[in-house]
């Protein structure tokens, strides 16, 4: 699969993207009915429950889910009091959800902000000599366009403003602020093509071109914590709560010193995007003097260049590892692929799903106990739904010896 695509799987009250780079899994994004954590981007309604002004930070609750947001330039409010906010990052590590005061729509032309009125350039634009499009005037919420917009079609551009006018504009509406998710924000698809302008979307969403591709495979491959350089070489990925580490290794290779170093860059590079990881990084490469530890730090932040959260490099540190700092918005990979019962039961439907594929209409797919008794209570609508499109009888059989859905090859059809 040539170029940087955008593959997509929706199917079984879920929807999932991934980003391939020459036919490689360089991010994945996924939502479904079953998850009610709020994506970055949604606006809510969240109660103060506590505010703390010496350390500039608000606790509040949404529907039972803990949140945290930062005071700004705004008035403190209450305990007890509603207010308007927007996810900035889903939790991590015990951590609870990261919301922003106010409505604000980002966007990569523009971010719209629905706390004053007008249309406002950058500073940026402004020094540029930009000038918005004709019949852009100013609405009942502020604009902030960015440099982007500059090479925006026009009539793109303006359109994109005017879906975001209408938002705030229903929000402002509002009689009364009730503690909930009031618009969602972008979907598992859309986040992938905002985060990825430049990977082209497949189109179609049989996920023919998803099985072809290997991208349930290769995100199993990406949790590993091990990544082959080649040339014998090792890339060691740690994730603990706190700082990601990366460690290189020559194994049994005869790679020099240099080309480890070089070969850990876009290994990295990749992992930060695809694993999902966020705050202080550490890479440990070889020792190297002091003109290739130059341009291996030159290699990094190019390496990163185009990731969608914009690390931050801050080079190499007099003991010799190599500091970056990565923000923190979406859940971690291994979070999302975490094995709870509903998350197994929607891979049990996959896996029915491409034995169809391969024409078997009556599979048989062993899973845990609790996975089967999800399919038969929660997940109940779901599975009728997705075998009723399928048109297939898998029989859904319990084994307590698996952790994971597996198909029963030798299961009489």
């Amino acid at each position: 699969m040539a170029g940087r695509v955008i593959l997509t799987d929706e199917w079984a009250y879920d929807r999932r993207a991934a980003v391939l780079d020459q036919g490689r899994l360089i991010a994945f994004f996924n939502d479904n009915a079953f998850d009610d954590t709020p994506r970055p981007g949604a606006v809510v309604a969240v109660r103060v429950a506590r505010v703390f002004p010496d350390r500039d930070r608000i606790s509040a609750d949404l529907d039972g889910i803990p949140a945290s947001l930062r005071l700004g330039r705004r008035q403190a409010p209450s305990p007890g009091q509603v207010i308007l906010a927007t996810v900035t990052a889903e939790p991590r590590e015990g951590k609870p959800l990261q919301l922003r005061q106010g409505y604000f729509i980002e966007h990569r032309w523009f971010l719209a902000d629905s706390t004053a009125g007008g249309l406002r350039l950058s500073q940026r634009l402004r020094q540029g000599g930009f000038t918005p499009p004709e019949g852009l005037e100013p609405s009942s919420c502020q604009i902030t366009l960015r440099l982007g917009a500059a090479s925006a079609p026009p009539d793109t551009l303006m359109e994109e403003i005017r879906i975001a006018e209408d938002r705030i504009r229903a929000i402002k509406a509002m009689p009364a602020l009730k503690p909930g998710v009031i618009d969602n924000g972008p979907d598992a698809i859309t986040t992938a093509r905002q985060a990825f302008p430049d990977a082209e979307p497949v189109p179609g969403d049989d996920s023919t071109a998803w099985l072809q591709a290997g991208v349930d495979e290769q995100l199993e491959a990406a949790l590993r914590p091990r990544v082959d350089l080649g040339g014998g070489g090792i890339l060691h990925v740690s994730t603990p709560p706190g700082a990601a580490v990366f460690d290189g290794d020559s194994g049994d290779g005869d790679m020099t010193l240099r080309a480890l170093a070089a070969a850990m860059v876009p290994a990295i590079a990749r992992a930060l995007v695809l694993r999902r990881i966020s705050g202080p990084v550490v890479a440990d490469f070889p020792r190297l003097n002091p003109a290739d530890r130059r341009a291996i730090g030159a290699n990094m932040v190019e390496a990163v260049e185009h990731d969608p959260l914009r690390p931050q490099c801050h080079g190499f540190e007099p003991g010799g590892l190599y500091t970056m700092t990565r923000p923190w918005r979406w859940r971690p990979l291994a979070d999302l692929m975490a094995g709870d019962d509903r998350r197994l039961g929607l891979d049990a439907l996959r896996l029915a799903r491409a034995a169809a594929g391969g024409h078997d209409m009556a599979p048989a797919i062993r899973v845990p106990a609790s996975v089967l008794a999800w399919l038969e209570g929660e997940g109940a609508a779901a599975r009728l739904a997705a075998l009723k499109s399928l048109a297939i009888s898998p029989r859904f059989l319990s084994d307590e010896g698996i952790s994971r859905p597996v198909r029963d090859e030798t299961a009489l059809s």
